[in-house]
């Protein structure tokens, strides 16, 4: 099977996207860090691909929340990474039922949090 990419409706920029292929599921998050632009693939549960295009919206906020961390690691080892970031993010922001008050604890751990959801969404999303 061919891999898939699912583009969540509402989202432009340099948005996120849930990729598809031989059952599984990722959620593609891009990346610069310095010169180098990639994509993570954070694992997907049919839970987590069910949250995200109910409200596709969280994939910014997992976005903001990643994206400065991911920076840092780089490529190999970000990507390697991958499923325990996954596995330590997806279920907070996706199984939260007041993102005012995730993304306001969100602020408090990742300073560039609204900056770099602003910068890759053209400002077009503002985290509640």
């Amino acid at each position: 099977m061919a891999l898939r990419v699912e583009h969540l409706p509402g989202l432009s920029g340099w948005a996120p996207a849930m990729l598809h292929e031989n059952g599984n599921s990722w959620l593609s998050l891009p990346v610069a860090s310095g010169h180098a632009e990639f994509s993570i693939r954070l694992p997907l549960t049919e839970p987590h691909v069910a949250a995200l295009r109910a409200d596709p919206a969280r994939a910014w906020i997992i976005f903001g929340a990643l994206h400065a961390r991911l920076q840092s690691l780089g490529p190999r080892v970000g990507q390697s990474l991958a499923p325990d970031i996954a596995a330590a993010i997806l279920p907070r922001i996706l199984g939260a039922e007041d993102l005012g008050r995730l993304c306001t604890d969100l602020r408090a751990e990742v300073p560039d949090f609204d900056n770099a959801i602003a910068q890759a969404s053209d400002h077009s999303f503002h985290a509640p």
